[in-house]
């Protein structure tokens, strides 16, 4: 008998092999958006762990003319009676993954790889499409909630941050957007998600010099609240996008089923320990690394055919706040601006 094939296969597995860590800039920029609004906040979508209740906002209205004289007797006058408005809000959204299904053994047949890491790194995985899937579905709620101009008619603008042929940035772009702002009384620090123009603007910025009409396009001008991020392209069906707002006038909320005395288990979800416990079900949740965001998370499992399965979801809705300054119907502070698609660069022809 030969024993030159007797010795053993060695195996080097590789849990975290894909990319987990990636947070799209717009699903960032919507974040940092929500932690500074105060507005609002997420428990004022539920008293109690697990209780989902419709907010109703109380808010007063501004005041946007003063016709008082100082010869007024407050004795012969009737006033104007200061009532509050409301606006009703729900969190109607949510987001899922795909059902994940994990054999026993899948893992058996591993060395040198406990039920945990296996189990959690399907969960790494699984979360970055999900949370993919959710910067998409964020910024297309946004896209749809753009607003007019101050004009009260127009719903979107050029603003040209990078010469399309040559990539130099344009202070002008920057102006008009931030003008805009101006003239609604609102924020003098918008925030942008744009495509392509963003991205090169910022990188160009720090290359740049006085061109041939006097025009500095190298000082120093923030583009810190600027996010690129090629998704906005794909809301808007094509072109050259970019949405500006006041992140006051909107606020980003979730809202987690499995909490409180709804939720099986308020520790962190270990597989191997659940199995040895004899679970057969779950319902916690369990912590996005990249956003900080906590996703309901589902687990059952079949001692019939020794399967998992697992589904974590996020019930999550964008709460746009009534106009706080004097300003035409439909003017809400977001706006939606076009630049100039870039131009690729041709190789000069050899003569």
């Amino acid at each position: 008998m030969s024993f030159a094939n007797a010795h053993q296969s060695i195996q080097r597995t590789i849990v975290n092999y894909a990319k987990t860590n990636y947070l799209n800039p717009a699903l960032l920029a919507i974040l940092l958006a929500a932690r500074q609004n105060n507005r609002i906040t997420a428990e004022d979508t539920g008293r109690e762990a697990g209780k989902k209740r419709k907010l109703i906002l109380n808010y007063l209205p501004p005041v946007c003319a003063s016709t008082g004289s100082c010869a007024t007797n407050l004795c012969d006058v009737d006033g104007n009676e200061v009532e509050p408005l409301q606006k009703d809000f729900l969190v109607g959204k949510c987001t899922a993954s795909n059902v994940i299904k994990i054999t026993l053994d899948n893992n058996r047949n591993l060395d040198n790889v406990t039920l945990s890491e296996w189990h959690l790194g399907v969960f790494a995985n699984e979360m970055q499409a999900a949370r993919n899937k959710l910067a998409l579905e964020v910024l297309t709620v946004l896209a749809a909630n753009v607003g007019k101009f101050p004009d009260g008619i127009a719903t979107v603008k050029k603003a040209i941050l990078a010469d399309p042929k040559t990539g130099a940035f344009s202070p002008l772009g920057k102006a008009l957007i931030e003008k805009v702002f101006l003239d609604t009384q609102m924020t003098n620090t918008p925030m942008v998600i744009g495509g392509d123009s963003v991205f090169v603007a910022q990188s160009m910025q720090s290359a740049g010099g006085i061109d041939q009409n006097g025009v500095n396009r190298g000082a120093a001008t923030s583009l810190n609240n600027y996010f690129y991020d090629g998704l906005i392209n794909q809301v808007f069906a094509g072109g050259e996008n970019l949405i500006a707002f006041d992140p006051s006038m909107f606020k980003f909320v979730t809202w987690n089923r499995n909490a409180g005395r709804f939720a099986t288990d308020d520790r962190d979800f270990n597989p191997q320990t659940a199995f040895q416990n004899k679970d057969t079900f779950y319902k916690g949740s369990i912590v996005d690394p990249v956003t900080g965001l906590l996703w309901d998370l589902n687990a059952k499992f079949d001692d019939c055919t020794d399967t998992w399965k697992y589904q974590f979801k996020l019930e999550w809705d964008m709460f746009f706040m009534p106009a706080d300054s004097c300003t035409k119907p439909g003017v809400n502070g977001i706006f939606h601006f076009e630049g100039c698609e870039l131009i690729e660069p041709t190789c000069p022809v050899a003569v």
